[in-house]
């Protein structure tokens, strides 16, 4: 949905076309509000619907409705962004909800000071107004009002000469005024924990070679099953040349891994696909985490990384995760992972390998068939949120727009906690197609990496032969 096919939707309809429509497309006209861009030719859209709504003939009981309420918050919000203080004067009119009136009326009053001083002897009566908009009942309430914070901010940065902004900035970081006002020393609190940049650095081309703790974990876990039950091992593994299992099998990562092929379970095509793709896909993970040493900033402050693993087949980027930070702290590792994948069997392998003696037993360790069925509410301890995509947007069945829609969610929902999407994938420019539209469907995102590498690595420990090579494509995003 766009806004022109939205506006068409609802003007000229009548008051129950309206009301049947926004009850039947709520979550579409969401996500359209999410990512919609502050153009003028969107903003007119959006105030013909809200002038089209207020000439028609409802009820106050239908007003005060849920679907019209949702309306008026979703346009009072664009149109905050968009700064069309007129219309958001508007809506602020119509909307019952006394914490979103109340967080509205802050910024508008932001936009009506003529000069500087009013910024400065404003500032704790602005404070006043944003506390009360606090709802101990909304558990993402706070983190509304701390990005308003963050926002006048942003606009005094814009907006104030250097001399007024300079002067504003230090009301913001006043302890006097933090001692009256515990959301401004919140606020400050965020900005202080927040890490530097990811500073990335090149990879440096050297041979990866497994740990001793990943080792024995290919072994255990795969390895060993293949050889064991292939008497002409490497020449044929399960009795199948490796053209077959290529192609026929694994159907190059492709395949659904929980039906079975001709004598092999489930369990078996799993253990093939790892064979062939779990260890490349380890290195690629682990070469693009060692790009920067912001998780392991992010590791060692308070708080925990959540690791969201998009695709996760046999839990190979969460090893890799957990690897990483291991053979810095030869401690047990605490962080909350997430794997998501269509195949259950995929996911029977990824608890098996995630159940080892350094993925600290007091992680949350959860799998999902979806991202949508992630409850993210539980992320409110979280520093820093990760989210995995390796060789993912390769399968032509990902649902894009779903997935683009729950890590809108997130962004949404914790504006003030780092996010970030590590990207892997083929170099093939038809396999980065989607992986291409998804970005577009994202509400804001900065690419702090970008680029082709060919890894290299080798299969085991003591290697007699030349590395291998992963030549892939690699991106990280900071979401916003």
């Amino acid at each position: 949905m766009d806004p022109v096919i939205f506006s068409n939707a609802l003007i000229l309809k009548s008051t129950k076309e309206i009301l049947d429509y926004l009850r039947n497309n709520r979550e579409a006209i969401r996500y359209m509000f999410q990512i919609a861009p502050t153009r003028s030719e969107n903003t007119d859209q959006f105030a013909s619907v809200l002038l089209s709504i207020l000439s028609k003939d409802f009820s106050q009981e239908e007003l005060d409705e849920i679907r019209l309420q949702s309306l008026f918050v979703h346009l009072a919000y664009y149109f905050k962004r968009a700064k069309a203080d007129e219309f958001l004067d508007t809506c602020i009119g119509f909307i019952s909800n006394p914490y979103f009136k109340i967080r509205l009326d802050a910024w508008i009053k932001i936009g009506r000071y003529h000069t500087y001083a009013e910024h400065i002897s404003q500032f704790e009566k602005y404070l006043t107004l944003l506390s009360a908009a606090l709802d101990e009942t909304d558990d993402g309430n706070a983190n509304e009002l701390l990005q308003d914070l963050a926002d006048y901010h942003l606009y005094a940065q814009e907006h104030l000469s250097a001399d007024a902004y300079a002067k504003l900035s230090k009301l913001f970081i006043s302890k006097e005024i933090e001692l009256k006002f515990p959301l401004l020393s919140q606020f400050n609190q965020r900005e202080s924990d927040e890490i530097a940049d990811l500073n990335i650095q090149p990879y440096d081309g050297h041979e990866y070679t497994p740990s001793d703790f990943v080792n024995d974990i290919f072994d255990t876990h795969f390895l060993n099953s293949v050889k064991g039950n292939s008497p002409n091992y490497p020449n044929l593994l399960f009795g199948f040349p490796s053209s077959e299992i290529r192609f026929a099998i694994i159907k190059q990562g492709q395949a659904d891994f929980d039906r079975k092929y001709q004598g092999l379970t489930s369990e078996n095509v799993t253990d093939l696909y790892c064979y062939f793709n779990m260890r490349m896909h380890f290195y690629s993970t682990l070469s693009l985490l060692e790009r920067s040493n912001v998780f392991t900033e992010y590791y060692n402050s308070s708080g925990k990384i959540k690791f969201i693993d998009l695709g996760c087949g046999p839990g190979t980027s969460g090893l890799s995760f957990t690897d990483y930070l291991y053979q810095q702290t030869k401690e047990k590792v605490v962080f909350d992972y997430y794997g998501i994948d269509s195949a259950n069997s995929m996911i029977a392998k990824a608890r098996q390998i995630l159940n080892n003696d350094v993925f600290s037993g007091t992680n949350e360790c959860k799998f999902f068939n979806t991202l949508d069925e992630i409850n993210i509410q539980s992320f409110t301890d979280a520093n820093c949120i990760i989210i995995n995509c390796c060789f993912v947007f390769a399968s032509e069945s990902l649902p894009i727009k779903e997935i683009a829609n729950k890590i809108n969610q997130i962004i949404d929902t914790y504006p003030f906690i780092p996010k970030y999407l590590l990207y892997q994938n083929s170099v093939k420019k038809e396999l980065s197609i989607r992986y291409e539209e998804f970005k577009t469907l994202l509400i804001k995102y900065d690419v702090e990496l970008e680029g082709s590498e060919i890894i290299r690595y080798h299969n085991v420990q003591y290697p007699s032969y030349e590395y291998k090579t992963v030549k892939g494509k690699f991106e990280i995003l900071k979401l916003a």
